[in-house]
């Protein structure tokens, strides 16, 4: 049998390693399927390190997105007055929109009433707002039908996709709305009631504030509930979950005694499951991912436990084959 049949060094070889076989010879001959071997326990490595990155980086990313979706209403803050009416309320808004880390600050009018056509009737949230407010809101930009133009100096109101089909209106239609807290009279409060024009239709894709919201200017919001003052100052913070400290900042700038309410008290309960499943699945997948990157480090070893010293030496021969006298005949 030939030399380059038995795996013996080429005398290029010989001559670079001074005439002995290199260390690395046998790993040149076999070490092939070696290497797929490694670079494959090396591809699992990496994959396992990157999972639980990725879930947690997907996860953060949902959060993000129902945080948005959550909270495209309601500001982040909610300012309440103490002791009297928010009457300067115009004051006070402008005080705490300068504050570092407020988007805007929009004082608004809430309340319940009910919406009318003929058609249907629904139970309504009623909320008055500035125009200029609103443009800044998910509101203002989805509107499926009509404009904001000169919002605020018309009777026209802002309507919900899924309000507008079940009681069967479009822009242009007349809705009537009767809230509860109207003009007081010798008998108690009267309920109040108007008609005003659908000037536009928006649509979210939640069903919570398309079939049960309703805007309107905040003059109009003012006469329909028959105060000067506003019901609250609504704060869109850049950052909505460091608003503890941002309380006392906002507490500041009112000059005035408030009560804040934060995003928290109404849909803590919500995210805070949300985190615990997160951190939950992220330390099941890191425990998974380090057990799988054990595993496959154990098989590599196994695979590549020949050191190339070994691999240079030749391969064992059988004496019969070689005919060579073998132990027991000598």
């Amino acid at each position: 049998m030939s030399e380059a049949a038995q795996g013996s060094p080429s005398p290029r070889d010989e001559a670079a390693t001074g005439g002995k076989p290199g260390p690395f010879a046998g790993l040149a001959r076999q070490g092939g399927f070696k290497l797929v071997i490694a670079g494959f326990s090396l591809l699992g490595i990496i994959l396992g390190a990157a999972a639980p990155i990725y879930v947690l980086v997907a996860m953060n990313g949902l959060r993000n997105e129902l945080l948005d979706t959550t909270l495209a209403m309601n500001g982040h803050v909610r300012v309440l007055p103490m002791e009297s009416r928010l009457t300067d309320w115009k004051e006070v808004a402008h005080r705490i929109a300068q504050v570092p880390g407020v988007r805007f600050a929009a004082p608004v009018i809430d309340g319940g009433a009910l919406a009318l056509s003929s058609f249907g009737s629904s139970g309504v949230q009623l909320r008055g707002m500035l125009l200029d407010d609103i443009k800044r809101l998910p509101v203002g930009r989805n509107l499926s039908q009509g404009t904001l133009e000169n919002f605020d100096d018309s009777d026209g109101v802002v309507i919900g996709s899924r309000l507008a089909d079940e009681l069967t209106l479009r822009v242009g239609d007349s809705i009537t709305l009767l809230a509860s807290r109207g003009g007081a009279t010798p008998v108690g409060v009267a309920p109040w009631t108007g008609s005003y024009r659908v000037a536009a239709v928006f649509h979210l894709g939640i069903a919570e504030y398309d079939a049960h919201f309703v805007f309107m200017p905040l003059t109009q919001a003012q006469a329909c509930f028959n105060r000067n003052s506003v019901s609250a100052i609504e704060v869109f913070t850049s950052a909505p979950d460091r608003v503890d400290s941002l309380r006392m900042p906002i507490t500041t700038a009112a000059s005035r005694p408030v009560f804040l309410v934060d995003w928290r008290r109404h849909d803590g309960f919500f995210f805070g499951a949300f985190d615990d499943a997160r951190n939950r699945m992220f330390m099941i997948l890191s425990v998974l991912a380090f057990m799988v990157c054990g595993l496959i480090l154990l098989l590599a070893k196994l695979v590549l436990s020949r050191s190339p010293a070994t691999l240079a030496a030749p391969p064992a021969t059988n004496p019969a084959l070689s005919g060579q006298p073998s132990l027991r005949e000598k």
